[in-house]
């Protein structure tokens, strides 16, 4: 009896939405949050094609970031216009305010998705923002060790080593700037991870996260700048072509509907959910895109790289498991038997998987 009451008080903790607001048809909010990860994949891919000028690509895509960042600024504060959100007021911690400064390097992803492909660029992307979490959690002391956690530990290094494999003699370029711009990816997976953190943050103070998000873009467009007129000076130019101007308004837009997406869908779908179904839309069309060539010439098909993108699925399914079992596990050890205070470990379940459905967010990479 206590075995099937921990059970079913599980897939509650692990399925449970976020309370508020209306919920939509479980089916149309799974079609939303895979074209909210598809949207990522599309993102890169766009920063990809604007970035394919004359002028040398790693500096380039520095103009690129920028832009991208300023079109995106608009979007969001056209969101945050229609999201409303409760009074801003000032800021509590100033460190909440640099989220922007730590995404300035990470226009590296645009040159690296290029040479590496969109699938490898993403899921080193997401290696880097899982490994932060995981250290956010053993500095929290909430890290739990279980078959779950070592099967996600094994799964994730599983899939970015099968893609590397994969990628082995279809990429161009010398090996030393391979594992550069393949570290470069990592790293700015980390930097959205610790930036998500501060935008989590920042919207407690600014009111919403599309008024958090949108100052992030701000900051970090200001940021650039100074890198743009150090461009200019050394005589790499920018090479804007008119027509692509539909590609700088989506990449711009993706942002808006991004952070609107991890707004909404938690309410219907819950945090876990959510979160595999963006990684799931997210990977599945970065393995597309670099098979049909949509933006960079096309990979030959391998059904290792669709391998991959099934370990990482399966991976990001059992950190999530292994949280929720940690949750639960909590819950039984207190003394408390109220009901409501399960809710309460539940909450912080969705806290912490927002963080990482958060972080995901690669606001205008490209």
């Amino acid at each position: 009896m206590q075995f099937n009451m921990q059970r079913s008080e599980f897939i509650a903790c692990f399925s449970k939405a976020s309370p508020g607001g209306p919920l939509m048809p479980f089916l149309l909010a799974c079609i939303w949050a895979f074209l909210a990860g598809a949207s990522v994949a599309l993102q890169v891919g766009g920063g990809v094609v604007l970035n394919d000028t004359t002028s040398p690509q790693l500096p380039h895509s520095a103009y690129v970031f920028v832009g991208c960042l300023a079109v995106g600024a608009l979007w969001l504060m056209l969101l945050q216009q229609l999201q409303g959100g409760a009074t801003p007021k000032r800021p509590k911690y100033i460190w909440s305010c640099c989220g922007g400064m730590l995404i300035a390097p990470a226009f590296v992803c645009t040159p690296a998705a290029a040479l590496l492909g969109t699938q490898l660029t993403l899921t080193l992307l997401l290696l880097g923002m899982m490994s932060s979490a995981f250290l956010f959690d053993c500095l929290a002391s909430r890290i739990s060790i279980s078959r779950y956690f070592l099967a996600g530990i094994i799964l994730s290094l599983g899939a970015v080593a099968i893609q590397s494999f994969a990628s082995v003699g279809q990429v161009s370029g010398n090996e030393i700037t391979c594992v550069l711009y393949a570290l470069g990816a990592v790293g700015a997976g980390i930097s959205y991870s610790l930036q998500a953190k501060m935008n989590k943050r920042l919207a407690l103070d600014l009111g919403s996260s599309a008024r958090s998000a949108a100052f992030c873009n701000i900051t970090a467009m200001i940021w650039g700048l100074p890198t743009c007129f150090v461009l200019v000076k050394a005589d790499v130019p920018l090479e804007f072509r008119a027509s692509d101007w539909w590609i700088w308004l989506l990449c711009g837009f993706q942002s808006a509907f991004y952070t609107c997406s991890l707004a909404e869908l938690p309410k219907s779908l819950g945090y876990s959910p959510t979160f595999i179904l963006i990684t799931a839309g997210k990977l599945s069309t970065a393995a597309f895109a670099d098979t049909v060539g949509l933006f960079a010439p096309p990979l030959p098909v391998s059904w290792w790289r669709y391998a991959s993108v099934v370990m990482t699925l399966l991976g990001a399914a059992s950190f999530a498991v292994n949280r929720a079992e940690a949750v639960l596990e909590d819950r039984v050890r207190s003394s408390s038997t109220h009901v409501e205070e399960g809710n309460d470990s539940c909450d912080d379940l969705h806290a912490s998987l927002s963080n990482v459905s958060e972080s995901t967010r690669t606001p205008t990479v490209s």
